[in-house]
C-alpha cells in the first residue's frame, strides 16, 4: 500500500491566517514605533514611513501565503517543486522575510544618516511647544513681527496640541480676510520694512480675492492686479483686519485709474507746528493722485494754451498787498528761455527722457491753474496729511528720494509709499497744498524735495505762492463731495506755530528761583494705604493711595517690586505718554517698563492729576498759554514729589538711588520735573523732544532745561513724526544743563519708537552706570 502525503493547507485559509497574523503584528509594530518616536526623538515621518511599508508589504505577504499553500498542495500530489512556474519560487517565506528585513534596514540606515547629520532632535510638535513657543515670545517682546510670523506658521503646521504655543501662534499670525472691489484680483505681498533693500524684495503671490489666510502682524505692502484694471497698492499690519478702505480696482481707461482711494476718517495733523489743530469733523473720503504730476502730464496744459487762458487762473495774484494783473503775472511764469512753462524747462519743453519725472519749478499759482484745467484740486493740508500717513514715517522716509538726492527720479521709482499706496509723498518733489498761512500769506509745501532733510515729511514749510524753486511740484485730489461743510472748512488758512527753539533764551537764575517756588507744598503726613496687592511671576504689584499735596485729594500710585530680593531697591518713577489722559480706568501691570522690574529695580507709576481715574477736564497734552495749563504743571510736579516722599518712608526702597523715566509726553516734561526735583539722581527720556506750542513762561519747559543737571539719556526714533530730530530733539538735548559727559542722545531707526532691544539695552546700561548695578 502506497503512502499518500497529507494535503497542504488550502490557499484561501492560508491567506486568511496570514492576513490576520500580519495585521496583528503590524499593529503592534506601529504602537512600538509611535512609542519610540516620542521617547527617542525620532523624526515625525518615521511612523508614516513604517505604516506605508506595512501597507506595501501586505500584498507580498498574502501572495507568499497563497503560493506557499499551492506549492504545498502540489508537492502533496506528487508534483516536484522544481516543475512549478518560476513565480512560485519567487514568493517564498524566506524571500519575503529577507525582503522585509532589507526594507526596514534601509529605513534604519536613512534615519541613522539623518541622526549623524544632526537631523534628529525633538519632533516638530515637541519643538513647537518648547523652542517654538520661546522664539515667538522673544520675537513678540522685541517687536520682530516678521520673524515671529515665520515661527508661528511652522508651529501651526507642526501638529502640536500645546495650547500656549497655539495661542501665541494665533497672535503672531492672525487670520485675515482680504477683499477687493471687484473680487477676483490677484494679491501679492512683500515686506514694508522701511529700508532701501525693500525696493528689491520679491512679491509673494497669495491668491485671488476674496482671500482668507494668516498674515503677519508686521507692516507689509500689498499689491492687487486684475486684467483690464490699473494695479492697486496698500500697506497694513495683520491686526488691522485688512486694508482701509477696501481696495477698489479701476479700469485702466478710467480717468481716476492713477488715483488712490483714501478713507473717511478724522485724523489729527502729524505735522510739527500744525499738530495742535483739531481736524474738520466728518471729513469725507477722497481720491488722490498716486504719483506727483509728471512733465508729460503738465505738457498737455501748456499745449492747450493754459498760460493764456484766464479761466484757469482764478486766484488773485497778490504781492505785498497789491494785486498783479494777469498779463504781468504771466511774464513771471516762464522757463529758462523766457517762454511759458516751469522754471526748470528749456525752450518750452522738459529734458529728453524725463516724461515720467515730476514737473518741478512751478509756483502755487501754476499748480492751481493746472488743477482747474484737469478738473481736480490741490489737496488741503488735511487731505495731504491723511494720504501721506506721516505717523508711519519710519517706513516711508528711508526709501524716499530725500537728503543726499542728486535730483528728481521718475515718479514711483523710489517706491516710498504711504499706507494708502500713494508714492513719493516724502521726497522727490516738494508738493504745494491749497492752504495759506494767514500771518505771512505763504502757501504750504509738504514732503520735501530731493535735497531736503529727512524730517521734511513731518514739518510744516511755507513759501510765497510765486516761489518757483526747482524742487517745487504737486499732486492733485478729487473730492467725493467738494461742497461738504468739512471740505470747505479744510480750505481755511492755517497759522503755523513754528518756533526757532535755538533762538529763544531761557529765563535768568533769579527768575527761575521764583518759578521754583510755585511747586513747593507744606510738609504733611502721607497717610499711605496699600489698597491692592497682586503677585505674578514677574513682579509683586501694589496699588497705593496717599494724600496729595493739594485740595484734600488722594493720589494713586502703582508700585512694582521684583519677586526676588528684599531691597532696598533702586526706584524708577515714571511719567507716561499722553494716552493716559483719555483712559478712565487704570489697572495693575508694569507694561512697557516690565524689563526694569525683571532686572531688579522697583518701578512706580503715579496716577497724575488729569489722567486715568483722576481725569476728565484735561483733554490734551499740548502746552497752552493759560493759567489752567500752568496749574496742571504744578500739580504734576507735586504728584511726582509726593511719590518721592513715599519712597523715603519705605525701608525696602533706596531713597538715594531714584531715576525719572519719561515716555513721550513724560519725555517732554522730563525737561522740567527733574529741574525742581533734586532727589532725582538720573533721567531716562524715551522719545522725547520740545513742542512748538507755547505755555506761560513759568510753565515753559525751555526755561527749565538748563537747570536739569542730572545725567540724562534721550532715546529717540530717527523719523519721529511728533518730535523731529533737527527741530525738536536736538534743541532739547543741547539745552539740557547736564555736562556733555553726563548726557547722551541716541537715535535709532523708528518713528515715535525705537527697537525694543535697543531701548532695553540703553536704559539698563544707563541705570547701571548712574544708579549702580542692581544689588550694589
Amino acid at each position: 500500500m502506497t503512502h499518500q502525503p497529507s494535503p497542504g493547507p488550502k490557499p484561501t485559509k492560508a491567506v486568511g491566517r496570514a492576513a490576520v497574523l500580519f495585521v496583528g503584528v503590524g499593529y503592534g509594530l506601529l504602537e512600538a514605533v509611535d512609542l519610540f518616536t516620542e521617547r527617542f526623538g525620532l523624526p515625525d515621518w518615521t511612523f508614516t514611513a513604517v505604516a506605508l511599508l506595512l501597507v506595501a508589504g501586505l500584498p507580498v505577504v498574502l501572495a507568499t501565503a497563497w503560493f506557499s499553500a499551492v506549492r504545498a498542495s502540489g508537492t502533496a500530489s506528487g508534483q516536484s517543486a522544481r516543475s512549478l512556474p518560476s513565480h512560485h519560487a519567487l514568493f517564498t517565506w524566506r524571500n519575503a522575510a529577507l525582503g522585509g528585513v532589507g526594507v526596514f534596514a534601509l529605513l534604519g540606515l536613512a534615519q541613522s544618516a539623518v541622526w549623524i547629520t544632526g537631523g534628529f532632535g525633538p519632533s516638530e510638535a515637541e519643538w513647537a511647544a518648547t523652542e517654538g513657543s520661546r522664539l515667538m515670545e522673544a520675537h513678540a517682546e522685541a517687536r520682530e513681527m516678521e520673524a515671529g510670523f515665520e515661527v508661528a506658521i511652522r508651529v501651526l503646521g507642526s501638529g502640536t496640541t500645546d495650547s500656549t504655543a497655539l495661542g501665541q501662534a494665533d497672535q503672531m499670525a492672525p487670520m485675515d480676510t482680504i477683499v477687493s472691489e471687484p473680487m477676483g484680483a490677484e494679491v501679492y505681498r512683500r515686506p514694508w520694512g522701511g529700508t532701501v533693500d525693500d525696493r528689491d524684495a520679491a512679491w509673494e503671490p497669495l491668491g485671488t480675492t476674496p482671500l482668507v489666510l494668516r498674515v503677519p502682524r508686521a507692516w507689509m505692502q500689498y499689491r492687487m492686479e486684475m486684467p483690464g484694471y490699473a494695479p492697486s497698492w496698500a500697506a497694513w499690519a495683520g491686526t488691522q483686519a485688512g486694508p482701509d478702505p477696501v481696495p477698489v480696482l479701476v479700469e485702466e481707461a478710467d480717468p481716476t485709474a492713477r488715483m488712490a482711494r483714501v478713507s473717511e476718517r478724522d485724523r489729527p495733523l502729524f505735522i510739527t507746528g500744525l499738530d495742535h489743530l483739531p481736524p474738520p469733523e466728518d471729513l469725507p473720503g477722497f481720491l488722490i493722485d498716486r504719483y506727483e504730476v509728471t512733465n508729460s502730464e503738465y505738457r498737455t496744459f501748456l499745449d492747450a494754451g493754459g498760460y493764456t487762458a484766464e479761466e484757469y487762473w482764478t486766484e488773485d495774484f497778490v504781492e505785498g498787498g497789491v494785486t498783479v494783473p494777469f498779463e504781468a503775472a504771466m511774464t513771471r511764469f516762464v522757463d529758462t528761455t523766457g517762454r511759458p512753462g516751469p522754471a526748470t524747462w528749456v525752450a518750452g519743453d522738459y529734458p529728453d527722457g524725463q516724461d515720467d519725472y515730476p514737473v518741478t519749478g512751478v509756483s502755487w499759482f501754476e499748480a492751481a491753474a493746472y488743477a482747474r484745467f484737469v478738473g481736480k484740486s490741490l489737496p488741503t493740508v488735511w487731505h495731504w496729511n491723511r494720504a501721506s500717513t506721516p505717523e508711519r514715517s519710519d517706513r516711508v522716509v528711508p526709501m524716499a528720494n530725500l537728503s543726499g538726492g542728486l535730483g528728481p527720479m521718475p515718479v514711483g521709482a523710489s517706491q516710498s509709499m504711504s499706507t494708502y499706496g500713494v508714492f513719493d509723498m516724502a521726497g522727490n518733489a516738494r508738493e504745494w497744498v491749497y492752504n495759506a498761512d494767514p500771518a505771512t500769506g505763504s502757501r504750504y509745501l509738504f514732503g520735501g524735495g530731493w535735497g531736503d532733510p529727512d524730517y521734511s515729511l513731518n514739518d510744516a514749510y511755507g513759501q510765497q505762492p510765486w516761489d518757483r524753486t526747482e524742487t517745487n511740484g504737486f499732486r492733485l485730489a478729487l473730492y467725493d463731495d467738494a461742497d461738504h461743510p468739512a471740505v470747505l472748512v479744510a480750505h481755511d488758512p492755517l497759522e503755523s506755530l513754528w518756533r526757532d527753539l535755538y533762538a529763544e533764551t531761557p529765563v535768568s537764575d533769579e527768575v527761575f528761583e521764583v518759578y521754583r517756588g510755585m511747586f513747593t507744598y507744606d510738609d504733611a503726613p502721607l497717610n499711605a494705604v496699600v489698597e491692592q496687592t497682586d503677585t505674578t511671576e514677574d513682579y509683586i504689584g501694589e496699588l497705593v493711595t496717599l494724600d496729595a499735596a493739594y485740595g484734600g485729594e488722594r493720589l494713586m500710585a502703582y508700585v512694582y517690586r521684583p519677586v526676588v530680593g528684599e531691597g532696598p531697591f533702586q526706584t524708577v518713577v515714571s511719567f507716561p505718554g499722553s494716552g493716559v489722559i483719555y483712559q478712565r480706568e487704570s489697572s495693575m501691570g508694569s507694561g512697557y517698563m516690565d524689563y526694569i522690574v525683571k532686572n531688579g529695580r522697583v518701578v512706580i507709576l503715579p496716577i497724575y492729576k488729569g489722567t486715568y481715574e483722576r481725569g476728565g477736564e484735561l483733554t490734551s497734552d499740548y502746552p497752552e498759554e493759560s493759567t489752567r495749563y500752568r496749574q496742571y504743571v504744578i500739580r504734576w510736579v507735586q504728584d511726582f514729589n509726593r511719590v518721592l516722599d513715599y519712597v523715603e518712608e519705605r525701608p525696602d526702597l533706596d531713597q538715594d538711588e531714584i531715576a525719572y523715566h519719561g515716555f513721550s509726553w513724560g519725555g517732554l516734561l522730563g525737561g522740567l520735573i527733574p529741574a525742581v526735583s533734586p532727589r532725582v539722581k538720573t533721567v531716562v527720556l524715551y522719545v522725547a523732544g520740545l513742542t512748538f506750542q507755547r505755555s506761560l513762561p513759568e510753565a515753559e519747559v525751555l526755561n527749565y532745561l538748563p537747570r536739569v543737571t542730572q545725567p540724562v539719556i534721550m532715546i529717540n526714533g530717527e523719523h519721529d513724526f511728533f518730535f523731529p530730530v533737527e527741530t525738536s530733539q536736538n534743541p532739547m538735548f543741547d539745552l539740557l544743563g547736564a555736562p556733555p559727559e553726563l548726557k547722551r542722545h541716541v537715535v535709532y531707526p523708528g518713528s515715535h519708537n525705537v527697537p525694543r532691544a535697543r531701548l532695553v539695552q540703553e536704559t539698563l546700561d544707563w541705570l547701571d552706570t548712574h544708579l549702580g548695578p542692581v544689588g550694589n
